[in-house]
């Protein structure tokens, strides 16, 4: 269990507390539900890690690795890759490391001995309950039948006989049994109608499965204070929720609190997971609830059950989501657009790394372990390749290109992106085919620092992926490419592409050409996305075709300040006098920057 997992499971059951704190004028029902919404919420945080998309924003406390700048594999001067972590030494990093694991065994231990103490005390109590003789007393099946229909309980309820002495229960989820001490034959039918009335409260409320519940989420935190605290306070909500239930029935309260304390001195408890009618360390507690006039005794309604859920989910989803911030720097310039980046991955994988003992800059350790069975540490050993500028790396690397894992594949094909060779490139181009969008993304993007000859073809065809961020990196890479036929894919996918941001990059990818395709620009100043017509402006600058000179002057009046400004600078390179008056017209425009250029546009123009 990490210590992030933790944190947030520490936040949850304070905040709990909290608003029982809150909470002390309205019913035990109510209170009971915020409980048990708390102990769920805390078994489904480590779930919700794993399901819900992370959430970089919490400082990391712990040791991180950072990777400095990396040269390319044969650029000048290439540097040797290094990795430093923070503030720390290697010595520092194996004795956390060590650390980390012997907690993490430590805690795995006890809550499997917990785990498997609760088994077997559920099932020595099933083995007990289905073995004690059932009651056959026509009073006790006509009140029970009686209480039932009162309680709008529809499973069959079973009555069954304990050892002498044993205190009043409830056990079974599926098949409720009342548990019954064997002098139960001698009450008064208002005692038994008592008794009948808290334990089929039990029933009603389905609280043997909420407190199995607690318990198993005191077997997993079992080292924590405030769930052993919550799983207490579960106990007595219940029998407080149970109370009320049973006075709601028309039991007179001073009745019912003798036959609670009678029940207490009479009979011993059981050491047992079913919920006992008058535990000793609730008792003094219960009476005076019991004998408050002035007490709220409603259930929670349902809309307010509701409420708290959603108000729990609400909170949850975020807190679960979040992880550590990070900023770790694989390499300089995975393409050039690139800039130092965050992953979700890489301070998993940094911290798998240390667990394990395997130093990231380890380069023998790493070709070793790429290979493992554990798809974790061949994900974490091609982010860590993804360093080294060893020719080693790369045959690995691109067998790690087709693992059965997808993040493998994705970080291998990351880590290749240095590697401007030619099997290299052949190996991207055949993953552009991948079933992961994301292996299929960095393929495009490790691909377009290949050569022109090499990538062209491919990145055409890739224009047509199912998947926006490949398209759009697809665009990205034919930007430098000069060939007729990528002009013409790069016009042709601008007239059918819905994306903006995509439609943007062709549209920046094609105005780098010779021949600029004007009608396909002029087609893109009808988007709806600025950015695109502010691209398109911007190749139509200095075009000789008559055309490119009257669509400046009409995007003179567009919307966006951008455009205009594009359009004014694009007109003064044009150098047509047909702008003079338009452009003298926009000394008036609202923004300064159009209104500056417009005058450098008309000096332009008069030279």
């Amino acid at each position: 269990m990490s210590v992030l997992v933790i944190a947030k499971v520490t936040l949850i059951f304070a905040l709990a507390w909290l608003a029982l704190l809150c909470m002390r004028q309205v019913s035990a029902s109510l209170r009971h539900v915020v409980v048990v919404v708390a102990l769920s919420a805390a078994l489904l945080v480590p779930l919700f890690e794993i399901v819900l998309p992370a959430w970089n924003v919490v400082p990391r406390p712990e040791l991180s690795f950072a990777f400095e700048s990396i040269e390319a594999p044969g650029s000048p001067a290439p540097s040797t890759a290094t990795v430093s972590s923070v503030s720390t030494t290697p010595t520092s990093k194996s004795v956390t490391s060590g650390a980390g694991l012997t907690l993490r065994s430590v805690w795995f231990t006890g809550a499997t001995i917990l785990l498997l103490v609760l088994l077997v005390r559920i099932l020595t109590m099933q083995f007990a309950a289905r073995r004690a003789p059932v009651l056959q007393d026509q009073r006790w099946t006509g009140m029970l039948k009686d209480t039932c229909s009162a309680l709008n309980i529809c499973e069959p309820v079973q009555l069954r006989l304990r050892d002498e002495g044993a205190m009043p229960a409830v056990w079974g989820v599926r098949r409720p049994l009342i548990l019954l001490p064997t002098d139960c034959l001698t009450w008064s039918d208002a005692r038994c109608r008592d008794v009948l009335a808290h334990e089929l409260a039990h029933v009603r409320r389905s609280d043997v499965l909420l407190l199995t519940l607690a318990h198993v989420v005191c077997a997993l935190h079992w080292f924590h204070p405030l769930a052993w605290l919550l799983k207490r306070r579960l106990s007595m909500e219940s029998e407080y929720a149970c109370d009320d239930l049973a006075l709601s029935q028309g039991v007179p309260a001073p009745r019912y609190a003798d036959h609670l304390l009678r029940t207490a001195t009479e009979f011993f408890e059981q050491h047992s997971l079913a919920p006992v009618m008058a535990a000793q360390s609730q008792l003094e507690g219960r009476i005076m609830a019991i004998l408050e006039t002035t007490k709220s005794r409603g259930r929670a309604t349902i809309r307010a059950q509701l409420l708290v859920a959603a108000l729990a989910a609400i909170a949850l989803v975020p807190l679960s989501s979040m992880t550590w911030a990070q900023a770790d720097n694989m390499w300089a310039n995975v393409t050039e657009h690139a800039h130092q980046h965050s992953d979700s991955d890489s301070a998993q994988f940094a911290t798998h790394l240390q667990e394990i003992g395997i130093a990231a800059d380890d380069v023998d350790t790493l070709l070793t372990a790429i290979g493992a069975a554990e798809a974790l540490t061949r994900a974490a050993s091609a982010w860590a390749l993804g360093a080294s500028n060893d020719p080693r790396v790369v045959d690995p690397l691109m067998q790690a290109g087709y693992d059965n894992d997808a993040i493998v594949r994705q970080w291998a094909v990351r880590s290749l992106a240095p590697w401007n060779v030619l099997r290299v490139g052949r190996m991207l181009i055949d993953r552009l085919q991948d079933t992961d969008a994301e292996v299929r993304q960095w393929a495009v993007r490790s691909l377009n620092r290949h050569e022109a000859s090499l990538k062209a073809q491919p990145l055409v065809n890739t224009l047509g992926d199912s998947d926006t961020e490949v398209r759009e990196w697809a665009a990205r890479g034919l930007a430098d490419v000069d060939e007729p036929f990528v002009k013409t894919a790069l016009t042709n996918r601008i007239a059918i592409e819905s994306n903006a941001d995509v439609s943007e990059w062709l549209v920046r990818a094609l105005r780098g050409g010779k021949d600029q395709s004007v009608d396909a620009l002029l087609s893109a100043l009808n988007s709806e996305s600025a950015d695109v017509r502010q691209w398109a402006v911007r190749g139509l600058s200095g075009t000789q075709d008559g055309r490119a000179v009257d669509a400046l002057i009409m995007m003179l009046v567009d919307n966006n300040a951008e455009v205009r400004e594009w359009s004014v600078r694009g007109l003064g390179v044009c150098g047509n006098e047909r702008a003079i008056g338009p452009l003298q017209a926009m000394s008036q425009d609202p923004s300064a920057e159009v209104r500056e250029w417009a005058g450098r546009a008309l000096e332009q123009i008069d030279c």
